[in-house]
């Protein structure tokens, strides 16, 4: 009985301390579906430059109905579908900008990928952007914050990093970064342009850094860009006086 009482006051004297999750407050989001077809035109490798690459928006529908394991003809490698959502946010006091790219099937050529997050001058980042990303293979599910380049800029920032290599099950990446305002002004309207470009041939990392990031999303030097697939980026609106 007095073990129970000493537990009993111990645990009065010592509570037990939680950490206290954020609170965040979605203000205006857009999400986009896309569908990307590689074809091989004629008898060539995978991994080979000539890969013909097509990509479309698609609505929501066709997303949720579409089979990645259809039989697909010889001439066309894979077709990828996936999911991209732009979000503003209010956590706590801040304004959060946020993308996070959720992958329908696996893409089987993985190299290095960049997502990145656009916004006009009007407002600047207030911390350092945070990357995640997610996926599961057959030992469980992992989380990890490792990129290998991080670019920021006037009009926005990017983490560029290597996909996953393994039999994966599932897979989504996500960049956020909190504003702060770059004007005196008062802002009536605020944007965020999420994108995300997927190496559809191997790649280096020096030249997957070779990239800006604004309002009209990621854009890759002349000499790279028949390495990455075009999405349409998906902005975010919110109005509101800041």
């Amino acid at each position: 009985m007095k073990r129970r009482l000493l537990l009993f006051m111990v645990l009065l004297c010592f509570p037990v301390i939680t950490l206290a999750k954020e609170s965040e407050n979605i203000l205006a989001q857009e999400i986009k579906y896309y569908k990307t077809t590689t074809i091989n035109k004629g008898t060539i490798s995978v991994m080979s430059n000539s890969l013909g690459v097509n990509t479309v928006e698609i609505s929501k529908e066709e997303y949720e109905s579409s089979n990645s394991n259809n039989i697909m003809p010889n001439t066309i490698i894979e077709t990828e579908y996936k999911k991209m959502t732009t979000t503003i946010s209010k956590v706590n006091s801040n304004y959060r900008y946020k993308v996070n790219l959720e992958w329908k099937n696996i893409p089987k050529i993985r190299s290095y990928d960049t997502i990145a997050i656009g916004f006009p001058s009007s407002v600047k980042p207030k911390m350092t952007p945070i990357f995640s990303e997610e996926y599961c293979n057959s030992s469980g599910c992992h989380n990890t914050s490792g990129y290998h380049y991080m670019y920021s800029g006037k009009n926005g920032v990017g983490v560029t990093f290597q996909v996953p290599s393994g039999d994966l099950k599932s897979m989504n990446q996500t960049l956020y970064v909190d504003m702060e305002k770059n004007t005196s002004s008062t802002i009536i309207t605020q944007y965020a342009y999420g994108d995300y470009a997927h190496a559809v041939k191997s790649i280096s990392l020096g030249s997957a850094k070779n990239y800006t990031v604004s309002t009209i999303g990621i854009k890759y030097d002349s000499s790279n860009i028949s390495y990455y697939d075009e999405i349409n980026y998906a902005r975010a609106t919110w109005n509101g006086n800041w």
